[in-house]
């Protein structure tokens, strides 16, 4: 099994070489997000996790390969599409230092519409423009939205970062290539 981190700012400042040693093998970096959750972001649409740089270089140069995500927040397909301009800007002069996935965490119980056949369009057009631009897609999600707020064989395409928290036994889905993020 393959030993991965998630980090974003609330991390603080990581020693990456010290990650490195204790046997991290991947790193996930938060590069961006749509719309604030917190009573501090509330107002801002479209940022950058500030930590970014400094994780995604500092985790390259240990030896890391990295992967990066968006925290999604899109309502329409056409805010999906913003959202993933917007990502895609800040990751491209990191592209070489990415050499897993470029995923959506697709979560946000505050912001992202509940209807199947509303939030599964917008998934998509976000996926689908991160491939379009040479990147590996993937998809950061849960077993509810799994299971209620997608579209049945929607993403069977798509790799997926399934987040199990305090699982003992990961979730059971046929026909699903699944990665269990497994925290160190």
């Amino acid at each position: 099994m393959l030993r991965g981190i998630d980090v974003y700012k609330g991390n603080g400042r990581i020693d990456w070489n010290r990650v490195k040693r204790a046997g991290v093998d991947f790193a996930m970096i938060k590069a961006t997000q749509g719309r604030g959750e917190t009573e501090l972001t509330k107002d801002v649409y479209l940022f950058a996790d500030p930590n970014f740089r400094d994780n995604i270089l500092g985790a390259a140069a240990a030896g890391i390969p990295c992967g990066v995500w968006h925290w999604l927040t899109a309502k329409t397909v056409h805010e999906a599409k913003i959202e993933a301009d917007f990502f895609l800007q800040t990751i491209r002069p990191y592209k070489s230092n990415i050499k897993l996935w470029a995923a959506a965490d697709v979560e946000s119980d505050k912001h992202l519409p509940t209807a199947r056949s509303v939030l599964t369009p917008i998934v998509r057009a976000f996926l689908d423009r991160v491939g379009d631009a040479g990147y590996k897609p993937m998809l950061y999600t849960n077993p509810n939205y799994l299971t209620y707020r997608y579209t049945p064989g929607a993403f069977d395409d798509t790799d997926i970062w399934l987040a199990h928290y305090n699982a003992h036994k990961p979730m059971d889905v046929p026909n699903l290539r699944i990665w269990q993020y497994d925290s160190v």
